[in-house]
């Protein structure tokens, strides 16, 4: 599974590794790219030996290897949810996780993690990277193609700019000023 063209190719054959182990080879690569609830991904990485499960799946959400549906923005930390104590001992119950984002906290059983396709050129990674930031510079994207792809021409980046938004769903010149900070 794991492909040259991935950002984090470790990342994701972990997280394959992991559904491949409780679903096989053919259904985990499917259910990855249609997307899974991040508890599920959550408690098959915790219940795969020797993972550190907490910084997989926090990767997981902020590399670009990953798209969450719906978009709920930069995950600053992951923590677990505690559903109360189990009865009569000193134990907590826990159902999944918790996402800390800028925007607020979101349940894990709420948020869908997809594999994006990998990019086989730096066209395609221009386009993967405005889809899943869409509010993106065009020097934070030049950046970002250049670390997966480092002889991509600045010249051949600009000739390009506006077919790859276009091709985002996005307009071909974004609107002119200052974004707008978020609350």
């Amino acid at each position: 599974m794991p492909c040259q063209f991935y950002r984090n190719p470790a990342l994701v054959d972990a997280i394959f590794r992991a559904f491949a182990r409780w679903h096989g080879e053919d259904k985990a690569r499917a259910m990855l790219a249609s997307g899974v609830e991040v508890d599920e991904i959550f408690l098959l990485l915790r219940d795969t030996p020797g993972v550190d499960t907490h910084a997989i799946l926090l990767a997981a959400l902020t590399s670009g290897d990953f798209a969450t549906v719906p978009k709920v923005g930069p995950v600053r930390a992951v923590r677990l949810r505690r559903t109360g104590r189990l009865a009569d001992t000193h134990l907590d119950n826990f159902d999944g996780v918790n996402l800390f984002t800028d925007s607020g906290i979101v349940a894990g059983d709420r948020v869908l993690l997809r594999l994006l396709p990998p990019s086989p050129d730096p066209e395609s990674a221009l386009v993967r990277f405005l889809i899943v930031n869409p509010d993106a510079t065009r020097e934070e994207a030049l950046k970002a193609v250049r670390n997966e792809f480092p002889d991509f021409a600045k010249r051949a980046f600009d000739r390009f700019w506006s077919q790859a938004r276009k091709a985002a769903s996005l307009p071909a010149r974004a609107p002119p000023g200052a974004k707008r900070k978020q609350k």
